[in-house]
């Protein structure tokens, strides 16, 4: 048990490079390495396209939209 939600030291494997939200829980989780196989534009071309969602982290919140 780690007794605790960081991962300081540990690895982490995905099958797609991480995505915004999961991006998130890693920067908190703070692991030492992150695996990956698929790149976003693999996700992309098979149907999950987040670019929508990165382009919109750069904007301030008052121009920044919705889905």
């Amino acid at each position: 048990m780690l007794g605790g939600f960081q991962l300081e030291g540990c690895d982490v494997y995905a099958s797609c490079e991480p995505c915004p939200m999961c991006l998130g829980a890693l920067y908190w989780a703070r692991p030492a390495r992150v695996y990956f196989a698929a790149t976003q534009a693999d996700a992309a071309a098979a149907g999950f396209d987040d670019s929508f969602i990165y382009r919109q982290i750069g904007i301030a919140p008052p121009s920044a939209t919705s889905p």
